[in-house]
């Protein structure tokens, strides 16, 4: 477990685009993680369950608890930590959770909560200025049930598990025993997207990662994505990055 010398940490998000995050194994922190999302979308993995944030979600992560980021798309907000001790009223609800959390921010407090945040940005060294803004801001939310779907989780974690990507909607709603509509209903509500998009954005992921990778061939990279032809991987690479596997890999050795 990984402990943070100063009492708060902040970082500031701004990626245009899909950026996905370096691929390391999720950790672990002494004190409360968070992350906060203006606009754009993030996916997380924590306690072994995919979360996908969105504007004006913020996610809770309790000390202890393993935590790493997936992906960024569009991503404008703050991710940081911070220590229980400097908070000024140490018996807000949230503080007493047990495991991550993600809550939406009310329409109403949208405006004043990026403007907490933007003052948190500001106050970075004045601890007891940044005490007021994280007390303040957590005293806005409430416990809630935990946020979506066992049916959304249960897609996420394994179309993102890092395992081929075989198989269509129908297969992946058949696992866990339910229909492809029913299965697309759920993410649409959820997420915005539909079991074939996020299947799309799984494999793609998986292909940038091992493309990456030169002791794999082409062939190979396509098996490990879950396709088997080579033609086909070539389109639907192009047609998502607007290059060819080719070109993107050779892009990728040539920065390195």
């Amino acid at each position: 477990m990984k402990n943070i010398s100063a009492p708060f940490v902040l970082r500031e998000l701004n990626t245009i685009g899909y950026k996905e995050a370096p691929n390391e194994p999720a950790r672990s922190f002494a004190q409360w993680s968070f992350l906060y999302l203006i606009s754009g979308e993030v996916l997380t993995y924590t306690a072994g369950k995919s979360v996908l944030c969105g504007a004006h979600d913020i996610l809770l992560v309790p000390p202890g608890t393993e935590f790493r980021v997936r992906w960024y798309k569009d991503s404008i907000g703050y991710t940081g930590g911070f220590d229980e001790s400097m908070l000024k009223d140490r018996s807000l609800p949230l503080l007493r959770l047990s495991g991550p959390r993600k809550v939406k921010i009310s329409y109403s407090d949208e405006v004043f909560a990026d403007e907490l945040m933007a003052a948190l940005s500001r106050h970075l060294q004045v601890t007891e200025i940044a005490a007021s803004c994280i007390d303040l801001l957590l005293s806005m939310l409430q416990p809630v049930e935990e946020s979506g779907s066992t049916i959304c989780r249960v897609f996420l974690d394994t179309v993102f598990s890092g395992a081929p990507v075989t198989g269509g909607p129908g297969a992946y709603a058949a696992g866990q025993g339910i229909r492809e509509a029913d299965l697309n209903r759920a993410l649409k509500e959820e997420t915005g997207r539909t079991a074939g998009d996020w299947i799309m954005i799984a494999r793609l992921t998986l292909a940038k990662q091992f493309l990456r990778d030169p002791s794999l061939s082409m062939a190979e990279v396509c098996e490990r994505i879950g396709l088997d032809d080579q033609s086909y991987f070539a389109r639907f690479f192009r047609k998502c990055e607007g290059v060819t596997p080719t070109a993107y890999r050779k892009a990728v050795f040539k920065k390195s």
